[in-house]
């Protein structure tokens, strides 16, 4: 079962009806945790656990990521990304955008994330 973090203030609805609509057939895969704040999500994180920010502020592509079994991804909301409060204490890196494209949507930026570190620990 997958473990899915989310931090308030949310840029979506958390509402049961869009949830399902937007995992469509495999929520009960994903274990959801909620935190009112960045602050309260930080008392649970153990200390081995690293967590790497994406942001389009970070220099480096998300590909040099060293990413191992238990790495806290972190993703911003789509219109303002990561606050700098929290890239300033964490590794943050970058999804390179091709075109005149301004950016990409959360899901997106998850699911190239997501497959690309599943990929590289040998999940597939």
């Amino acid at each position: 079962m997958l473990r899915l973090h989310l931090i308030f203030p949310l840029g979506f609805s958390v509402d049961n009806r869009y949830l399902k609509r937007a995992g469509l057939d495999y929520w009960q895969e994903v274990d959801i945790r909620y935190y009112k704040d960045y602050d309260e999500f930080l008392k649970i994180v153990p200390d081995n656990i690293f967590i790497i920010g994406f942001s389009v502020h970070a220099k480096r592509p998300y590909t040099e990521a060293k990413v191992t079994h238990g790495t806290y991804l972190m993703f911003g909301p789509e219109t303002r990304g990561l606050p700098k409060e929290i890239r300033d204490t964490i590794l943050c890196y970058r999804i390179p955008i091709w075109g005149k494209v301004r950016s990409l949507n959360l899901s997106t930026s998850v699911g190239i994330v997501a497959y690309h570190y599943l990929y590289s620990m040998g999940y597939f």
